[in-house]
């Protein structure tokens, strides 16, 4: 039987959570939540040196016998305005962000749109200004920011992790984390519903490629998270040959440039435009794209066995009805039964999932330190 991971923030969040409804004391909240004081006291802490909840001093508790003049209690408010997270998805020709505060409410969204650009730190400096100038003028304290988290839409080497570190460095003096946009995307969907998704869910991204993302545990606790290049499984009976030096590329038939060229269109709207207008050869391309995206998935599926696939990316968003379709072709192939649906959030709402990789590397850091100092 597979032990889930605790999650790290747990104390931390059941405060937040209790905050929101009223502020309290340090008293009235170790009895609420039904800890001691020297631990409540250790989170408190933590929160206070985030700006995440502020108290205010000088109401006087009951006398008692043993205090017959009573002492100065503190009580606790969480604190507004205060941004804890900043999650970013710089796309080909747009930027998004949004502002979280430790609750998990947005306090701010941006965007900013672009034409052309030479490499992605002028897009992403270019989105951090905005968010800087709408925090200011919305009064929004940035200034104890625990993370901000950036989604690229290509391969993160080293060179490109350090380039948007230097960038973000210039506005925020806080953890900085890069993910590809998958990944970014499929921690989106993991946190996206109520109650959260995210046990052993695996995405599916249907766009310029094929990839998926594997997450655990809602992928906010520490847990590992799987990014693969599905697009390079082999089609049966394919040879074409890939520009990744490959031949027979399952990507080669079922991403959106693919298929784009092998109806001759431009674009995916004009082979949209094509498939409802009942165009056969336009019907085959799309209908040959199913059966290898669902032989991808049946594999994918056999290696991760997730609770929930979640399909998503431009094929979907123009094509809906595809996400029946495969499921009907992959679930009779499958030992178990996972439930198959369609993503819920828009590509440009993958800046949540960039805060969802923030809150996941705090995790990892905060067991890490854990583990550290057991064996101090």
């Amino acid at each position: 039987m597979r032990t889930r991971l605790s999650d790290p923030f747990e104390l931390e969040n059941r405060i937040v959570k209790h905050l929101s409804q009223a502020p309290t004391s340090r008293r009235e909240l170790a009895r609420a939540l039904k800890v001691s004081r020297p631990t409540l006291s250790r989170a408190l802490a933590r929160l206070f040196s985030t700006n995440s909840i502020t108290s205010v001093t000088g109401v006087t508790e009951d006398e008692t016998p043993l205090r017959p003049r009573g002492r100065p209690s503190e009580t606790l408010y969480l604190r507004e305005k205060t941004g804890y997270a900043i999650g970013i998805n710089i796309a080909r020709n747009n930027a998004t962000a949004l502002i979280m505060d430790r609750a998990g409410n947005v306090l701010d969204k941006s965007s900013k749109d672009y034409c052309s650009f030479s490499d992605w730190t002028e897009p992403l400096a270019s989105i951090c200004q905005v968010i800087s100038d709408n925090a200011k003028l919305k009064e929004l304290d940035l200034t104890t920011l625990s993370g901000v988290g950036v989604g690229i839409p290509e391969p993160i080497s080293p060179h490109l992790t350090n380039s948007v570190e230097q960038t973000v460095s210039r506005f925020w003096q806080c953890l900085t984390v890069t993910k590809n946009v998958v990944e970014m995307s499929g921690l989106g969907e993991s946190r996206s519903t109520q109650p959260p998704q995210g046990d052993r869910q695996l995405y599916i991204r249907i766009s310029g490629g094929v990839s998926c993302c594997f997450t655990v545990d809602n992928a906010t606790t520490g847990s590992p998270v799987i990014v693969g290049e599905l697009g390079h499984l082999p089609a049966a009976g394919q040879d074409l040959r890939c520009y990744c030096g490959r031949t027979g590329c399952l990507e080669q038939f079922t991403s959106v440039p693919a298929l784009c060229s092998l109806a001759k269109v431009s674009n995916l709207t004009e082979f949209a435009q094509k498939a409802q207008a009942g165009d056969l050869e336009t019907g085959d391309i799309l209908q040959r794209a199913l059966t290898y995206l669902a032989q991808g998935i049946e594999y994918a599926a056999l290696l991760y066995n997730p609770k929930t696939i979640v399909l998503g990316g431009e094929l979907i968003d123009t094509f809906p009805a595809l996400s029946k379709q495969i499921a009907a072709a992959v679930a009779p192939r499958l030992f178990h039964n996972p439930k198959i649906v369609t993503a819920k959030l828009a590509d440009s709402d993958v800046a949540l999932g960039a805060v969802a990789a923030v809150y996941n590397e705090l995790a990892v850091r905060r067991r890490e330190e854990s583990i550290g100092k057991i064996y101090e």
